[in-house]
């Protein structure tokens, strides 16, 4: 059974109007969207409807296929909180391209079958490299246990779970959103780097992970979504991302984005020792990186630096050591 969050039924007929008004003018040939929700047992809990939309402006802005699907879809799937993800997608199309179609049925499950293999991947790690059973031992057993490890993590997160979930799935929504926030973060900021070649040596480069930026769904504010933004990013970009990904108009005074410190100049200065502090500090001006880097003094492998005063011996013994050449070669000329 398929449960709808109060008002998901008049913004499905907004939806419906939407892309009646666009079929006439634009004439799409449909409009994809992801059903964003929670499976209990056998039943689908519904909080958000997310339309997959093309530019108008794009030459194949009439095309739909399951790689624009799904490629939308993992999109959508970074700003989630743990306990929701996508369970379905919503298909509006004229009687030419409905679901009666064998191809356009297969299109849609090729691209929700991408988006949910990827979606269970987060749900498994790989422990020294291997695919492991959870009841396997971490270690083998053959040597008797010595010692602990205590290990004291704090976090604060959000996740969303439907008011009758039991314990367990509060805890698995937890852990989802775990991995899902650190994997998107690392992903964003890897598809973001910068490859610089012949990096000078006396620079040292600290890379920052895209910072979250909150915002709440204004007909269930405990939902909470996620963007990540770069060093320069502000809360207009997320403004812009939740209104592309999500079809949602958030106002930005809502958006909350200082919720982590960046690294300031302090900070960057403390990374290295104190026998070796940079001479200056240097941030990226790029929107799509949080780059910064320290330049180092010069880097003297094996050598010490000579006092001053040790400069005036040996100089003078040189000037000593030439004047007795020169005597030695004036007597010889005699």
């Amino acid at each position: 059974m398929i449960f709808l969050d109060k008002g998901l039924e008049r913004l499905l007929d907004r939806y419906i109007r939407e892309h009646c008004e666009k079929q006439k003018q634009h004439g799409i040939m449909a409009t994809a969207g992801f059903l964003i929700g929670s499976k209990l047992n056998d039943d689908f809990h519904l909080a958000h409807i997310a339309l997959n939309y093309l530019q108008n402006g794009d030459s194949y802005s009439k095309l739909i296929d399951a790689e624009w699907i799904s490629d939308t879809g993992a999109r959508v799937l970074r700003l989630l909180p743990g306990g929701l993800t996508i369970v379905g997608l919503l298909w509006l199309a004229g009687p030419k391209n409905s679901l009666q179609s064998a191809e356009i049925r297969a299109m849609l499950v090729r691209a929700l079958a991408h988006i949910l293999v990827n979606h269970n991947a987060l749900n498994t790690v790989l422990v020294d490299g291997c695919l492991r059973s959870r009841d396997e031992p971490l270690k083998p057993r053959d040597k008797k246990a010595s010692g602990k490890n205590k290990f004291h993590i704090e976090t604060f997160l959000d996740v969303t779970v439907p008011s009758k979930a039991t314990v367990g799935q509060a805890v698995d929504a937890v852990k989802e959103h775990i991995i899902r926030t650190l994997c998107s973060r690392a992903e964003i900021h890897y598809e973001s780097t910068d490859v610089v070649e012949d990096e000078p040596n006396d620079r040292v480069s600290v890379h920052q992970l895209p910072r979250p930026g909150f915002a709440s769904l204004p007909s269930q504010p405990a939902i909470v979504f996620t963007d990540y933004l770069f060093e320069s990013d502000t809360a207009s970009d997320a403004q812009q991302s939740f209104a592309d990904l999500l079809t949602l108009t958030i106002p930005e005074d809502e958006i909350e984005i200082d919720s982590e410190r960046l690294l300031d100049e302090g900070d960057l200065y403390s990374i290295v020792s104190d026998d070796e502090k940079p001479s200056r500090v240097e941030r990226s001006s790029s929107s799509t990186s949080s780059l910064s880097s320290v330049v180092l003094p010069p880097i003297r492998k094996g050598t010490k630096k000579l006092p001053v005063n040790m400069y005036a011996i040996v100089a003078a013994l040189v000037a000593l050591l030439s004047f007795v050449v020169y005597i030695l070669m004036k007597a010889l000329s005699s």
